[in-house]
């Protein structure tokens, strides 16, 4: 039934919460950048944001929001709890008019035509139910983000493996990072098995048959799930990688990180039983309490206290220096220790040094090196950083 006043050519949803200096940043971003038609023509759109209830908001911020959404047409909506992310886009999603529903975390950036591009690439192709872009970690789009890997059982168990054993840990890095160069850096369209939920874009009426997020999922996990039934409709997930987007990681969960733990735990455990029935749920549980055993986080610590390399300093920047010189390498960087889910960056040569913007943004990192000179990938070693103010 058609909205009062019609539909639009697209609404783009935003579910915020403590992240409003990053939700002005991103909707400025779209105003820069608008979708637009093949012939330059700008469409019609709209954003819907819902607000979860946030607790550091500022009223010059809101009014900041408040008249961007103004200017670019839509609503912003102060919800009174935090319901979790699939609540809160559901919501939006309720008062949305677009036939395109882009779905977008507060904290990306738009650069130039990439929206217009995943418009094109979806009005171009009726198999396609989702379509997403090239996401990276900074503004230069030098540190490409983690490639998705659906979670099945098998990888629940690789993980397991991999927390407590130093060789099941370097056979699933190994696995990742083959799996990840055949995405990283590509240009043209890649079919994928799911999509993450910081930027995507879906046709409003597949959305409309399927349904849009499950809200027993409280954080993560949703987009997965959305990814799933997609595919299970018969409609492809496909990665755009010549539509380019920024997102600012984990700035929202990393205000409430004991919570967003808990949402995590919660939502795994709800996604295992949903997908792969008494079977996920008993391995789910299986895992969770095995590496909660005192033997198995003695293992994992040393796993984690894994022989790492220094950074070396020059001039008061860090420098990681490979012991040899390579046609072409790539360093993984992981927030943890067994690198289970790393960003990258590639670099030539026989060392590596982090632009400021990327040492800005750096917590203690792991970082896994890669010489990719040979058809053969071969790990050169792994190196830990801790951000200090100058060199040591």
């Amino acid at each position: 039934m058609p909205y009062p006043g019609g539909y639009v050519d697209l609404s783009a949803l935003f579910v915020n919460y403590n992240s409003w200096p990053y939700l002005i940043q991103a909707l400025s971003t779209l105003v820069a950048h608008p979708p637009c038609a093949q012939d330059g023509e700008e469409l019609e759109y709209e954003v819907v944001v819902v607000d979860n209830a946030s607790r550091d908001s500022t009223p010059q911020q809101r009014a900041q929001v408040e008249r961007l959404v103004d200017e670019i047409g839509g609503k912003l909506i102060l919800h009174d709890e935090n319901g979790g992310y699939a609540k809160g886009m559901n919501l939006a999603y309720g008062h949305a008019r677009g036939r395109r529903i882009l779905v977008c975390n507060p904290d990306i950036l738009f650069t130039p035509g990439a929206v217009t591009n995943l418009v094109s690439f979806l009005d171009g192709d009726p198999s396609v139910g989702a379509v997403a872009p090239a996401v990276y970690a900074d503004p230069d789009l030098e540190v490409h983000l983690p490639v998705h890997i659906l979670p099945t059982v098998v990888d629940l168990v690789r993980t397991t493996l991999g927390t407590v054993s130093r060789h099941w840990n370097e056979r699933y890095s190994k696995r990742r990072t083959r799996a990840a160069l055949s995405v990283w850096g590509r240009d043209e369209p890649i079919e994928e098995e799911m999509f993450g939920g910081s930027c995507v874009l879906f046709p409003r009426d597949l959305i409309a048959e399927i349904g849009f997020f499950d809200e027993r999922y409280p954080l993560y996990y949703e987009d997965t799930d959305l990814g799933r039934r997609i595919r299970r409709a018969g409609r492809r997930i496909v990665r755009v990688g010549s539509a380019s987007v920024v997102h600012l990681y984990d700035r929202s969960s990393n205000t409430d990180r004991e919570e967003a733990q808990r949402r995590y735990r919660i939502s795994r455990a709800r996604y295992f039983g949903k997908w792969y029935g008494p079977v996920g749920t008993l391995g789910n549980a299986m895992c969770s309490r095995f590496l909660n055993t005192a033997w198995a986080r003695k293992r994992a610590a040393k796993v984690a206290a894994r022989k790492v390399r220094s950074f070396e300093w020059d001039d008061g920047r860090p420098v990681l220096r490979l012991p040899r010189t390579c046609e072409r390498f790539v360093v993984e960087i992981a927030y943890e220790p067994f690198l289970f889910l790393a960003a990258a960056t590639f670099g030539q040569g026989d060392r590596w040094m982090p632009n400021e913007w990327i040492r800005s943004e750096l917590r203690e990192s792991w970082m896994r090196v890669v010489d990719l000179s040979n058809e053969t990938p071969v790990e050169i070693g792994t190196w830990k950083y801790t951000p200090v103010e100058a060199a040591p």
